[in-house]
């Protein structure tokens, strides 16, 4: 296992580079901007708004901000998506690089530790899992939604992790430069006890990885051995009244898939907590803070 800034990696012509894709996020921008500036248009020419008790202005303008507001995050997706630094796996021959920091964070310093290489004799399975997560919902208490998230996991010949773990928290703590930053608690590689490294490919259909990651099982197979696909379901709504310990797990769990919402959702339900303290409790976890 070797650690890597993004500079010092070793890319070559011929690496399968699994990535973000950005033909999506593109289309997204364009709609949301095209809606953006048709309803500007509306609100400048005074159209009115039948059996509307509304100004029809307020209703023009006011859709313009939100959209245009869309427009303007998908954009700041396709910009992030285009960087070089978009991506999360590259195989190569002879082993693979897994790049830990979200593809969103780029404007976090380039020189950064932020990639780990495995070599193929390092590597004792690859694996496919489809998990299926119930989390609390909008609405109150009781109300649920489901995700489904798939991840390529690797288990390592050597169980000890805590060089990689220590790695993943400082990225935890990495910040951008300047006075104003803009940081995602985006994780998309998480360490499990027994040597697992897991990698997020996708979201509940939103977030994804591209190709597929039956591509890179496909690559690797022959070098390395490639286990059965696996599907596990859990309850995230139901935390039969665990410790702290158990609770804060779950938390971590739903943030660092990417569900930092269901993260603070949860962090309410678990300990009562005002939407303002389970918001900074949820980020003194992702940070490793003690305390």
């Amino acid at each position: 296992m070797k650690f890597y800034r993004l500079g010092d990696i070793p890319f070559r012509r011929d690496d399968l580079v699994f990535k973000a894709p950005v033909t999506g996020v593109l289309i997204w921008c364009c709609v949301y901007s095209g809606i953006a500036i048709a309803l500007l248009r509306f609100g400048i020419s005074g159209a009115k708004i039948a059996g509307l008790n509304l100004p029809s202005g307020l209703v023009f303008y006011g859709g313009a901000a939100v959209f245009g507001l869309l427009g303007w995050a998908a954009w700041g997706q396709f910009r992030a998506r285009r960087k070089p630094s978009n991506w999360l796996l590259r195989c190569q021959a002879g082993g693979v690089l897994i790049k830990y920091r979200s593809f969103q964070n780029w404007r976090c310093p380039a020189d950064d530790v932020q990639a780990v290489g495995i070599d193929d004799s390092e590597i004792a399975e690859v694996r496919l899992v489809r998990e299926q997560r119930t989390v609390p919902g909008l609405g109150g208490k009781g109300n649920q939604q489901f995700q489904r998230l798939t991840f390529l996991v690797f288990r390592l010949v050597n169980a000890d992790t805590s060089a990689l773990e220590a790695r993943l928290l400082a990225e935890q703590k990495a910040e951008p430069p300047g006075l104003f930053k803009t940081i995602y608690r985006d994780y998309p590689v998480a360490v499990l006890p027994g040597g697992i490294i897991q990698l997020r490919w996708s979201f509940s259909g939103g977030y994804k990885i591209s190709p597929s990651p039956n591509r890179a099982m496909e690559y690797l197979s022959g070098r390395v051995k490639i286990a059965g696909p696996d599907a596990t379901k859990i309850d995230l709504t139901r935390p039969g009244q665990p410790g702290p310990e158990a609770g804060d797990a779950q938390i971590l769990k739903l943030a660092r898939s990417g569900d930092t919402l269901g993260a603070v959702k949860l962090t309410r339900q678990l300990y009562g907590s005002t939407l303002d303290e389970a918001v900074a409790y949820v980020e003194k976890l992702q940070s490793g803070v003690d305390g």
